[in-house]
């Protein structure tokens, strides 16, 4: 048997087999505020929604309350987090704020979240954030 011929289509399949680098879903997204994205979809697929309160917050402006019963609703809806996600509009406003919608989706289940960032003192933070199962309510933040 010559190995040399059958190389080609056994490396062609070996490489169809092997699973894909994992690759963020909001990879090659050019606006300013785009790594804010990570740490919110990483703790969202994850389930880790106490990290993701972090994310959004760092500076717990929205005070524990608001954050546990944010937790809270995340973990009811989905507690061990979501397998896929996709950014469906990232769109600058102007040089200053800019605006995103993503989506996660597991199981048949689906998550939007609306984000809003805004750069303050130089540094980028989400200013506003929404998370709903009802993709109406994170698409209406859009207009």
């Amino acid at each position: 048997m010559d190995l040399s011929r059958c190389l080609p289509a056994l490396l062609l399949s070996l490489s169809l087999a092997a699973p894909a680098a994992a690759l963020t879903c909001e990879e090659g997204i050019a606006t300013g505020s785009a790594p804010l994205l990570t740490p919110v979809i990483t703790a969202t697929l994850n389930g880790d929604y106490r990290s993701l309160t972090e994310a959004i917050d760092p500076i717990a402006a929205m005070g524990q309350p608001a954050r546990q019963q944010l937790i809270a609703e995340l973990e009811a809806l989905s507690p061990l987090g979501y397998e896929d996600c996709a950014v469906l509009v990232a769109r600058p406003l102007g040089p200053e704020f800019e605006t995103y919608l993503l989506m996660f989706a597991s199981s048949g289940q689906r998550l939007y979240a609306f984000l809003g960032a805004a750069r303050i003192n130089g540094a980028w933070t989400v200013i506003h954030h929404r998370f709903s199962p009802d993709f109406a309510q994170a698409y209406d933040l859009l207009r």
